[in-house]
């Protein structure tokens, strides 16, 4: 009978030791996907990520603008400073959106105005820079969508008959110095 107290209680302890575990990761993962910028802690609580009040749909814009911004690698010039800037800004919209949304009554809605200015202006940036980093890619993107393995086969297709031209005037060249 002890034996069997002993490996409940075992079990037991396991499978608080799951739930306990499973719940901090879970916790943490919330925390995680809160966050506006991947890198960097944000100090809205968890429940602006489902919650319909303004201070948690102007995060989530935040965070959706920053997403944006940085969504495609670019190695145009100043475009990752302009990243690092917007981003820089973006977290401390996120501190002041958190005291905004601790604020109560007409300091809540003045707070809440500016702040939602300033978050419609770093949207507009985001979504420049994306157009600016798409723009580019389109330049480099093969002519008439043409598909980059159909380019590349193209391009060695070219190289191969380059090196069939030379090995013909090397044949020509050394028949001619052989004669």
């Amino acid at each position: 009978m002890e034996s069997l107290l002993i490996v409940l209680g075992t079990v037991l302890v396991l499978w608080v030791l799951v739930m306990v575990t499973g719940f901090l990761l879970l916790r943490r993962g919330l925390r995680r996907r809160n966050r506006v910028v991947p890198h960097s802690a944000s100090p809205a609580p968890v429940s602006w990520l489902a919650s319909p009040g303004a201070p948690a749909r102007l995060h989530r814009r935040l965070r959706a603008s920053v997403a944006v911004a940085t969504a495609t690698p670019s190695e145009l010039t100043g475009v990752a400073d302009v990243r690092a800037d917007l981003t820089r800004r973006a977290l401390e919209l996120d501190r002041s959106l958190a005291t905004a949304g601790r604020a109560k009554g007409p300091r809540r809605r003045q707070l809440l105005r500016e702040v939602a200015a300033e978050i419609d202006d770093v949207d507009a940036l985001a979504h420049r820079i994306d157009r600016l980093v798409s723009r580019r890619d389109q330049l480099l993107a093969p002519p008439d969508g043409q598909p980059e393995l159909d380019r590349l086969a193209e391009q060695l297709t070219a190289y191969e008959d380059a090196a069939d031209e030379l090995a013909e005037i090397e044949r020509q060249v050394q028949g001619e110095l052989g004669t």
